[in-house]
């Protein structure tokens, strides 16, 4: 009995679909259910995001509104009616507040927008207050006027900068509720938020935020209330709390623990009734001292996958579908294609039962076709050939009879020979398999004791092979001049490693030679010498080099003792072949070295690199984590090495970088770790020092180790160093951490004027985080229409005319409210988008210039200053000239301000762009003269129209008279050049009748006009 093919053929294909089609549906289920979910966790991050900068945005007005209420001038002199009536006002004004009060420092009430005055002294958030007198947003607790929680924002009020008061603005957190649960994703969608110290602020369950719900400690809070309902308080009329505790999820504390951490991330966590969640989570920054609040956006996962079950249905529907329909074609087309070979396989069976006349029907002309025609010719050979093979049979028996009596006797011969044969295998194979586990050993990684342990493998393996009874492996060392053993067998530990005379004896025949050398009876041998590794009753001694490069590095040595071995090609094969791969191993050694020197030590100094310093500051951060370590780190920066680089190449840079690793080593001291980062930056760990007068010490020792002389080239050069100090534990147990504060402070002293070292403070963070933050937003500045102009006119001396106008940028950012431009232009410089920013005030000034010159105002300029960097930009020239033609002006209505750093920075380069603009039409002023390197040499080469005079000038001139004569002398300099003459900041009417007596050209100041908006500005002009 026996499965059809045609059976076979259908079961398999079959089920060759069913697993293709199965395998495909998992795999795709598997894919799509896993990228919708990422989605899924994506949406809520960006749910998230969204909700927590408008909840950011929303606690920012209302501190910067209570802010501007609390600085409202001689607000706690003015009368109590008059002050409720502010109060009042801003309320309505502004209904994000529930309540506004005004407290004298003793907690009294004087003024609130409604209810009755009440003393607050008692109140957690005013004594916490009262202790720091920094602005801050309270966490949430019960209000006593409407017992529902709220958060209350305070602020000092001031008089002569001494406090005198304090402003309170509740807010009720419906509002913040409000704004909470307009934010879901769809069904099992929600988000609520917790204050610094993880008690609910707005949550779908308003019970929840009704009892104050604290997700940190589990408790609640619920206001105790008597028979009647109403709310019982105590003797200083604070309502009196029940708390009790309540329970959530392990996995969703693991979540609140990490988001009022700090962290921003997604996660998951499973409900008590077994239901899971996905959530986003984030912390909300506060202004003032308030502490982060925390935002958790969570959807049931059980709501987010019910796409991906109808998904399943369908797709199983259409999986059984295709199935069906598979199998019906595969048992159609099996039927088909197995026809002709039932027919092959009747006459087979028929030819097996003796019928060699059987002949089957050519009906295709393919393979089967072929096969039919095969078979009828086989069987009529066949045919032939049984009727040929009955003759040959009876030829043959007679001779196979001679020839069987003449295998027997050869099967005896064989049988001994294959004796002999079978045991010169066995020792082959013996031999292979010690090589192949020796070469294993040498494929593996290589790692501490790697090459000891290949010596063992080898001299085990060769000692066995050969049947010796000792053994070992030695290496020569100092130019061949020192021999030490490095493993033996049979030979007294205690010989290991001693320096012995590398030329005596057989070794040295052999490090002469490069050449195997062997004697079969050392008794005897006439250069024997006395050896502890030889022993006087050694008999057979094997000598074989380990060579490299064609140098003799070591030997592997075999001998016998008290017999004499007949030594054979074959065992001086197998030893050699050993000694290579000893060799190999030795080479891999070599090797290995080179490598981690390369890998772990700076290539110039020699000193450790990065990935050491990195290796070593870790081991060292875990003892600190284990509580017994202590110490610093320096972060020494080479002052003004770059100049050394680029005026005399970088081999002097290098030797001036060795020398200073060396001066660093011997003034750090003994057991300090002095590592190279690369350029001019070392950085220093010093363990064990454990109080900051030891810091300084060493700080201020590496820094006068590094201030002095180096020579470069054939010159002598001054050179210094500036050094940050981070201390730990104190200022943190993480290697990045350290290295991050050091390289903070080690700016620190750089910014303090070099040659210098400061300890690590986290003021010098907080700077760091506050101008990341400025920047940030700085970048988002030009998309949210946060920068505006404004213009302040320039007239001629008398005050009559007004000549122009000077464009000046000014920002009112979103986050940080009202920047002045003294912290905004740097940061734009630094970051690069002052190149944005200052192509948009361009943009900005041509269409002012458009209106006035529609207003009939043709002969009005306006001035915008421009920066180094836009200067540098290779397409300024070309983006000037397409702003002016877009605008529809022309250049001589547009000046461009310069100042003497511009220039200075970049001299020919500035004045080639210069000269391309006054080229194009466009005047130029020098601004801020006499404030940087004001010097005739480039003033008289420099393509400009007006000199502007610095305030700082102007400031003295009334009663200074060496001041007076200096600004007299400037603009008789410049009308001498040719040029017009511009006094800035003239507040005086004094100050403007000495300007134009001794000749100014036009004046700019507050004494005619501050900046004005644009509106402000034409109605200025047209008025």
């Amino acid at each position: 009995m026996f499965t059809s093919l045609r059976k076979q053929l259908t079961w398999i294909i079959g089920l060759l679909i069913l697993f293709a089609l199965c395998a495909t549906l998992f795999i795709s289920y598997t894919l799509i259910s896993e990228d919708y979910e990422k989605k899924m966790q994506y949406n809520n991050s960006v749910l998230a995001e969204s909700l927590a900068s408008n909840i950011t945005q929303f606690m920012q007005n209302a501190y910067n509104i209570s802010g501007i209420l609390a600085s409202y001038p001689d607000l706690m002199q003015i009368e109590p009616e008059k002050q409720q009536g502010i109060l009042v006002d801003a309320v309505r004004q502004y209904p994000i507040f529930q309540l506004l009060a005004i407290n004298n420092l003793d907690g009294m009430q004087i003024a609130r927008s409604s209810g009755p005055l009440g003393n607050r002294a008692e109140r957690f958030w005013f004594k916490k207050f009262m202790a720091e007198q920094r602005p801050y947003i309270s966490k949430t607790y019960y209000s006593v006027s409407t017992d529902f929680p709220i958060n209350t924002i305070l602020h000092g009020i001031y008089s002569k900068n001494k406090m005198v008061g304090v402003f309170m603005a509740d807010i009720e957190t419906p509002r913040l509720q409000e704004m909470v649960e307009k934010y879901n994703l769809g069904a099992g969608s929600y988000a609520y938020l917790l204050d610094g110290e993880g008690a609910v602020i707005a949550h779908p369950d308003k019970k929840q935020v009704a009892e104050v719900y604290n997700y940190k400690t589990l408790k609640k809070q619920v206001l105790a209330r008597d028979s009647s309902g109403n709310t019982l308080k105590n003797r200083d009329n604070n309502e009196i709390i029940e708390e009790s505790y309540f329970e959530i999820p392990a996995s969703l504390q693991n979540i609140i623990t990490k988001v009022m951490a700090g962290e921003v991330g997604v996660g998951q966590y499973t409900d008590f009734n077994g239901e899971k969640y996905i959530c986003a989570y984030r912390a909300i920054p506060l202004p003032g001292s308030s502490e982060p609040w925390s935002l958790i956006v969570v959807q049931r996962k059980s709501a987010v996958m019910a796409f991906m079950g109808d998904v399943t249905i369908k797709t199983i529907l259409v999986g059984l579908f295709v199935i069906l329909l598979s199998a019906l074609l595969v048992i159609l087309f099996s039927r088909k294609i197995t026809r002709p070979l039932l027919e092959v396989v009747d006459a087979t069976n028929r030819v097996k039962n003796g019928d060699l006349t059987i002949q089957l029907a050519v009906k295709s002309t393919n393979e089967i076709g072929a096969l039919a025609a095969n078979f009828n010719q086989m069987v009529s050979e066949l045919h032939e050939h049984r009727e040929h093979l009955e003759e040959l049979v009876e030829s043959r028996t007679v001779e196979l009879g001679a020839a069987n009596q003449e295998l027997r006797v050869i099967n005896e011969t064989l049988h001994e020979e294959n004796h002999t044969r079978r045991l010169v295998e066995e020792k082959l194979l013996l031999r292979e398999r010690q090589y192949r586990a020796i070469t294993g050993l040498l494929t593996q990684s290589s790692g501490a004791g790697a090459t000891e342990d290949i010596f063992k493998a080898t001299l085990y393996n060769a000692v066995e092979l050969l049947g010796a009874v000792s053994g070992y492996i030695g290496l020569f060392e100092n130019d061949g001049k020192e021999y030490r053993i490095r493993y033996s067998i049979g030979i007294d530990p205690a010989r290991l490693l001693e320096e012995k005379p590398a030329q005596e004896g057989m070794q040295g025949h052999v490090y002469a030679t490069k050449e195997i050398f062997y004697i079969e009876d050392y008794r005897v041998y006439p250069q024997r010498i006395s050896s502890p590794w030889i022993g006087s009753s050694a008999t057979t001694v094997i000598m074989v080099p380990l060579k490299n490069a064609a140098a003799v590095n070591g030997i592997l040595a075999v001998n016998w003792v008290d017999e004499v071995h007949q030594v054979t090609k074959q065992d001086l094969d197998a030893l050699r072949q050993f000694a290579d791969l000893a060799s190999v191993a030795l080479e891999r050694d070599n090797i290995q070295k080179q490598i981690f020197k390369v890998a772990y030590y700076d290539e110039v100094t020699g000193l450790p690199n990065r990935a050491n310093l990195s290796r070593y500051l870790e081991s060292e951060m875990e003892k600190v984590r284990a509580g017994c370590a202590a110490g610093i780190v320096l972060f020494v920066d080479i002052d003004d090495l770059k100049s050394v680089n680029d005026n005399f190449g970088h081999y002097c840079g290098d030797d001036v970088i060795i020398a200073a690793g060396k001066m660093i080593i011997a003034a750090a001291g003994e057991g300090a770790f002095v590592s190279r980062q690369g350029g001019d930056e070392f950085i220093v760990v010093v363990p064990g020092v454990d109080n900051s007068g030891w810091a300084a010490e060493i700080a201020d020792n590496v820094v006068k180790a590094l201030c002095q002389e180096y020579k470069v080239a054939d010159e002598s050069l001054s050179l210094s160093a500036s050094v940050g100090v981070a201390v730990y534990p104190e200022d943190g147990d993480r290697a990045e951490e350290l290295m991050k504060k050091a390289d903070i402070a080690m700016y620190a002293a750089k910014k303090a004027g070099k040659n210098c070292w400061r300890f690590y403070e986290p003021i010098l963070s907080q700077e760091g985080f506050e101008k990341m933050m400025l920047t940030n937003s700085l970048r988002r500045g030009l998309e949210r229409s946060e920068f505006s102009l404004q213009y302040q006119p320039q007239f001629t001396a008398n005050g009559d005319d007004i000549i122009g106008f000077e464009a000046l940028l000014r920002w009112n950012s979103a986050e940080h409210g009202f920047v002045s431009p003294t912290r905004f232009i740097p940061l734009a410089e630094h970051s690069g988008l002052i190149l944005p920013i200052g192509q948009w005030v361009i943009e900005e000034a041509c269409k002012f210039v458009r209106r006035l010159t529609d207003l009939g105002r043709k002969n009005i300029y306006v001035a915008v200053n421009i920066s180094p960097r836009q200067l540098r930009s290779e397409d300024f020239v070309a983006k000037v000239r397409t702003s002016i033609e877009n605008a529809g002006v022309l250049p001589y209505q547009i000046e461009f301000e310069i100042t003497e750093s511009v220039l200075i920075e970049a001299m020919e380069e500035s004045v080639s762009k210069l000269c391309q603009l006054r080229e194009l039409g466009v005047k130029l002023s020098l601004d801020d003269f006499g404030t940087g390197y004001s010097s005739l040499t480039y003033l008289k080469n420099l393509p400009v129209n007006i000199l502007k005079i610095d305030k700082s000038f102007i400031d003295k001139i009334s009663d200074d008279k060496t001041q007076l004569k200096l600004v007299g002398s400037i603009i008789d300099l410049g009308h001498t050049l040719g040029l017009y003459i511009i006094a800035e900041g003239v507040e005086t009417e004094a100050q403007r009748r000495i300007l134009a007596t001794i000749g100014c050209d036009y004046i700019q100041g507050y004494i005619f006009s501050k900046p004005l908006p644009e509106e402000a500005a034409v109605s200025l002009l047209i008025g």
